[in-house]
């Protein structure tokens, strides 16, 4: 505890550092939105922002599955953000998830980290740690997004965070993102390790969007990305948890060594309509190496979710960025909403090159209801059923296993955010 203090005091510690010049000069302050200050002379705006997301997870284990039930501060998060002379952006954001368990030591990691300029061209430049322009339900805040895990192809294909250079904008009904990028994401704090299924190799990614139809209750959104990386030697490793956190890590595909690769690369399709009350949205995704002594690896996956408010909302769209955003009830009483979602995710190499090559498939179909207080605050449930077909178990040292089953899952969490 007395850890995580000091961590969070050092969080608030870099919120009064971005808004210095606001708090001594501020002579506006609101709350609205998120606590933020303004300097007299509108040249500095500060803000300090978080969120909790507490998660139960309930497991009927079945065949060789071995998931264990428990709780889980999926995400702890505070953040500062600030606008400097009208051009210039920061942002700053911590995560203190405790993972499995009320009395796990809490891991710090860094997610977006950025210097942002806006004056170069119709779009903003950032310097730092950003998202890789890759995936509808990845871009999309994690506040938002409709069920309790991303897809399974996007937390396998997606390199999520990554240190480099992005340029990102919008015209008429495109929004447009590019990103030269490097290394990964790491835990600050407990291990200095990057994560086994994100790789530090240089890399360059884009992606586009194109929205035909946009306006307040009807919406079609249709995107695609693609990345380049130069080396793939964590390739074999991507990993998943069929969409439930605390889930055994399990990859659809274990390989030897394989430092010949030349590259990786990666394509994400997408597509997304709202009508009203209704939305549908689906994505596919793509990753291959070209290995020929681990006999050119390929991980491909997708999902199609649909969604309806039973309260009459429709989801927002936010075109700027090509995602969606967060939700307003219509009343005050709040808003429900019914989820249901078919995701799989497949490996496959050629294992007349290597004979040792483990490859799988997993699917998974998940129903939910959500219940929004108000916009800060929500409550989900998720009922999943997973489908194993000789997955290997993702494990640090030994042989993996094979693991086959169809575990079931209860879930749930409480939400809030500021």
């Amino acid at each position: 505890m007395n850890n995580l203090f000091k961590k969070s005091a050092i969080t608030i510690a870099i919120a009064a550092s971005f808004g210095a010049s606001s708090l001594v000069f501020a002579d506006e302050a609101s709350t609205k939105g998120g606590i933020k200050v303004k300097s007299d002379d509108g040249q500095f705006v500060g803000q300090v922002g978080g969120r909790f997301h507490f998660d139960v997870n309930e497991f009927s284990n079945d065949g060789t599955t071995s998931n264990e039930s428990g709780t889980d501060i999926r995400r702890l998060r505070l953040e500062a953000k600030g606008t400097m002379y009208g051009v210039w952006e920061g942002k700053i954001q911590l995560d203190f998830g405790t993972g499995r368990n009320s009395n796990s030591d809490s891991k710090t990691t860094v997610k977006d980290a950025y210097l942002a300029y806006t004056g170069w061209g119709p779009g903003t430049t950032y310097f730092g740690q950003t998202k890789v322009p890759m995936g509808l339900d990845e871009l999309t805040s994690a506040n938002s997004i409709t069920f309790m895990e991303r897809a399974m192809a996007i937390e396998a294909v997606a390199p999520n965070h990554r240190r480099g250079v992005q340029y990102a904008g919008s015209t008429g009904n495109s929004s447009y993102q590019a990103m030269l990028y490097g290394g990964d994401d790491r835990n600050i704090t407990n291990d200095a390790t990057p994560k086994s299924d994100n790789s530090a190799s240089p890399g360059l990614a884009g992606r586009w969007t194109y929205t035909p139809l946009k306006d307040k209750t009807q919406v079609l959104h249709l995107g695609i990305s693609g990345a380049l990386e130069k080396g793939s030697e964590t390739f074999g490793g991507a990993s998943t948890r069929y969409e439930t956190r605390l889930a055994d890590s399990i990859a659809v595909l274990s390989l030897p060594a394989h430092k010949d690769a030349d590259d990786t690369t990666r394509l994400g399709l997408e597509a997304a309509y709202v009508s009203g009350p209704f939305s549908l949205q689906a994505e596919y995704l793509k990753a291959s190496a070209d290995s020929a002594l681990a006999g050119d690896p390929e991980l491909s996956g997708y999902y199609v979710a649909g969604s309806y408010f039973l309260t009459g909302e429709s989801r927002p769209y936010k075109g700027s960025a090509g995602v969606f955003d967060r939700l307003v009830p219509n009343d005050k009483s709040g808003a429900w909403e019914a989820t249901l979602r078919y995701s799989s995710l497949e490996g496959e190499a050629d294992k007349a090159v290597v004979a040792a090559i483990r490859q799988g498939e997993v699917s998974n179909i998940t129903a939910g209801l959500t219940y929004y207080a108000n916009p800060q605050v929500r409550f989900m449930f998720n009922l999943s059923q997973a489908d194993l077909d000789d997955a290997a178990q993702a494990l640090t040292n030994g042989a993996p296993a094979t693991i086959n089953g169809s575990p079931r899952t209860i879930a749930a969490r409480a939400q809030f955010d500021f």
